[in-house]
């Protein structure tokens, strides 16, 4: 039997419909609120705040009760995507400069920059990170040229050190449009996007039914973020099981049962279980 456990989950949406959504799960049921009605990209949390990145409004940060209290509006399009704490600064992907721009926290003031490629463009398209014991975890979506030029078995997951300057690891390479990269007990989980796959280190651990990104663990659960399927490589693999319903799976990996929350946006971008 299909449980879910007691706990909220933050949910992003980007682009078209765009939005921030909270989802309470309690006593087998849940309910959605809709907080905002923007494009929302990455969110992390920070002490009793949030970090969340919009490609229209900037670096926002959310109280407790997901109130805005502060907003950096960068002059320049950055074209933010993940974001990750650290230390007590925020890592915030900037795609379209192939960086990761370091923030002060809570003053969200731009104090640095980690640069992953030469080029100021988004040749790439750098996505989402996750930082564990000073290292880097990030997807994106080649790793050689420019990535819309690349194949869609170009994408690779890496890792580079905060603390010296090893050449970064690469984990996996061959992916499709990664993104969403959790580490955690060990493992390395992340969406294979196009693929509509969660893997595990380099085993798929779920099939979906649309593109897969945002993505976030409790306990034996996973909560996987699903879009409407858009992508051209989905025509060249002759897909017939295709959904365009927008949403979350909430996956026990243990059981390998899921069920499916619908939400009214087109595209899900992260995922944070926050109690």
């Amino acid at each position: 039997m299909f449980q879910y456990d007691d706990c909220t989950v933050l949910v992003t949406c980007c682009n078209l419909a765009g939005g921030l959504y909270r989802i309470t799960f309690k006593e087998q049921s849940y309910t959605i609120d809709r907080i905002l009605y923007e494009d929302c990209r990455g969110i992390a949390q920070y002490n009793d705040n949030y970090i969340l990145a919009s490609s229209t409004n900037g670096i926002l940060l959310l109280n407790n009760n997901l109130y805005e209290t502060k907003r950096n509006q960068p002059e320049a399009d950055l074209d933010f995507h993940g974001v990750a704490v650290h230390d007590g600064k925020a890592y915030i992907v900037e795609t379209s400069r192939n960086t990761i721009g370091i923030y002060s926290l809570p003053d969200l003031i731009r104090i640095g920059e980690i640069n992953i490629s030469p080029e100021e463009t988004n040749t790439k398209h750098i996505n989402d990170i996750c930082i564990i014991n000073k290292s880097i975890y990030l997807t994106m979506f080649c790793k050689h040229g420019e990535w819309r030029e690349a194949t869609t078995f170009s994408g690779v997951l890496m890792e580079y050190s905060l603390i010296d300057d090893k050449p970064p690891k690469t984990h996996f390479s061959w992916l499709k449009q990664p993104h969403s990269v959790v580490v955690d007990n060990g493992r390395i989980l992340y969406c294979n996007s196009a693929g509509f796959e969660v893997k595990e280190n380099a085993n798929v651990i779920f099939c979906g039914l649309g593109y897969t990104r945002g993505l976030a663990t409790k306990n034996d659960l996973l909560y996987i973020g699903q879009s409407q399927s858009r992508h051209f490589e989905v025509l060249l693999e002759k897909r017939t099981n295709i959904s365009l319903d927008c949403g979350i799976h909430v996956f026990n990996y243990k059981q390998k049962l899921s069920r499916f929350i619908p939400l009214p946006s087109e595209e899900v971008y992260g995922i944070l279980v926050i109690k």
